[in-house]
Order: structure tokens, then sequence, then C-alpha cells
């Protein structure tokens, strides 16, 4: 299945390096789009804004992108935008993180500890 034209078009200019070109065709076209494209189409101006080294642009349309999904790309984009942001950073410093508290261990390691 094709994507609709104004993906395809984002999707060269983001390959163009024309990235706020991208941005203005996505942002003027998702209204028009159906809904099942919604998600690709903030993922690709989340794209747009990240290679334009615009971390805290990219993460609302990432955040959009991902809310629902099931794509782990999505979430990965996601993580990566908070990342350079400098989102997770200023939790960590700031006690929103705790150095104990990352990585979160899954429930079967803390079940396996406590039985020790």
């Amino acid at each position: 299945m094709r994507d609709p034209a104004p993906l395809a078009e984002a999707r060269e200019l983001i390959r163009a390096g024309r990235f706020d070109a991208a941005v203005e065709r996505l942002v003027a076209a998702l209204p028009d789009l159906p809904v099942e494209y919604h998600r690709q189409a903030c993922a690709y101006a989340g794209f747009a804004h990240y290679f334009a080294e615009r971390w805290t642009e990219s993460l609302g349309y990432f955040q959009s992108a991902a809310r629902g999904s099931e794509v782990p790309e999505d979430w990965f984009n996601l993580a990566m935008a908070q990342v350079k942001s400098g989102r997770w950073e200023r939790r960590r410093t700031s006690g929103g993180l705790s150095s104990t508290a990352w990585p979160p261990r899954s429930t079967t390691t803390a079940k396996r500890t406590a039985r020790r």
C-alpha cells in the first residue's frame, strides 16, 4: 500500500534535509489525511525536528505518534528525543529518578530476590 502523497513528499523532503518544509507540509496535510495515517505523519514531523536537532520540538510529535501505539519504534523515537532534550538528565539530577530505580527490575526478578 502506498503512502498518501503528503507523507511521501514529506519523507523525500526529510531525506533532502529540508526539515522545515517537511514539517510545514505535514502540518498542512494533517487535517485532510485519513486517521490511520496520523501516527505516521506525527512520526515524520518528529523526525524532521529531530534531524534538525530541535529535540524539544520533536518530543510532542513523537508523543503523539507513540500514544496508543504498539509499534516499538514509536516508543524508541520518543525515548531518544527525551534523552537528547536532556529530559532524562534533568530527572536524574533533580531526584526524579534515583540510581537504584533505574533500570527498573522486573517483578519476576524482584520476587526471586525476595525469596532468598
